[in-house]
């Protein structure tokens, strides 16, 4: 069986149409697709639902099934339309595929200390007056899950990163994210400037990084422990692996090129026996792509 997890796409229908050209090696039949959240951007986008649709559509084609959550970014009550599209978000599902059985359990949104204040998003939470809602929906999620007949496996899908593990970043809003290319081409003329003046800049840029996950997702991590827990979020850790005792943390942001051009277009492929579990980062890019030819198409 072969899982490929995405998160972070932002309604980018084009990536999303990429990486689904890099999928037809393969019977659609014998893979899932996971969205770890932010499938589309409710505030900034007019056209929000028929974004989110895109993405699904293009998706659905090119697996048996794809399970998803709702990112901060997107609606709480963001819906497939398809049968085989399926929201994990405070649920369960299983599945059997190529004789091993996966249980899926998810939850989404973000935790409200993991972004700007005053920061206008979709589906944000209060870990500090909702953690025994969490944990008790996750719980139940879990116990359907674990239903006979047993699965071999249990994968565990946030938005965000558990306190700790793959979470060291700072905060940036769609705002930021909007005008980061701008930014970058403003930062260019510092390269040949004199050191003193790119101190200065870098001291007036700067913010101080911190964990950004969430604590109430790390303690149900800890204690259930699940075999695999998938999450995005946190851009700047994506492609970071982390096992902790019995499970393998996986940051698997993130698919859109938005906000950091040259670490996007990322997506994690793992295949699954009843024996052992093999996970690799990919990327939409060519790799046949000389370093000037990505650089013209792509930056």
């Amino acid at each position: 069986m072969e899982l490929i997890a995405i998160s972070d796409i932002y309604g980018d229908s084009k990536i999303v149409g990429e990486l689904a050209s890099r999928l037809d090696n393969k019977l659609c039949e014998d893979r899932i697709i996971i969205i770890a959240g932010d499938v589309a951007n409710k505030l900034s986008s007019a056209t929000y639902e028929k974004d989110a649709n895109e993405v699904f559509s293009i998706l659905r084609d090119h697996s048996a099934y794809v399970l998803f959550i709702p990112g901060d970014t997107d609606d709480k009550d963001l819906h497939g339309g398809f049968d085989n599209v399926i929201s994990l978000d405070r649920s369960s599902f299983s599945v059997e595929i190529g004789g091993v059985r996966l249980g899926f359990i998810g939850f989404g949104g973000a935790p409200r200390q993991s972004l700007r204040k005053n920061e206008r998003t979709s589906y944000v939470w209060d870990e500090g007056i909702i953690e025994q809602g969490i944990i008790v929906d996750l719980k139940i999620a879990l116990e359907k899950a674990s239903l006979p007949p047993a699965p071999d496996y249990i994968i565990l899908v946030t938005h965000s990163p558990p306190y700790g593990i793959a979470d060291y970043s700072t905060p940036i809003t769609m705002r930021e994210m909007l005008v980061v290319e701008e930014v970058s081409e403003e930062l260019l003329p510092l390269i040949s400037a004199p050191k003193e003046e790119k101190t200065s800049e870098a001291k007036r840029m700067s913010r101080s990084p911190r964990r950004l996950g969430s604590h109430v997702i790390k303690k149900f991590a800890d204690f259930y422990k699940p075999d695999i827990h998938l999450f995005g979020h946190v851009h700047k850790q994506g492609g970071k692996l982390q096992t902790n005792e019995a499970t393998q943390f996986l940051n698997i942001s993130h698919l859109s090129p938005v906000p950091y051009k040259l670490t996007g277009r990322k997506y994690l492929r793992l295949e699954i026996t009843r024996d052992r579990i093999s996970q690799s980062f990919d990327s939409v890019v060519s790799k046949d792509l000389s370093f000037a030819d990505f650089v013209e198409t792509y930056l």
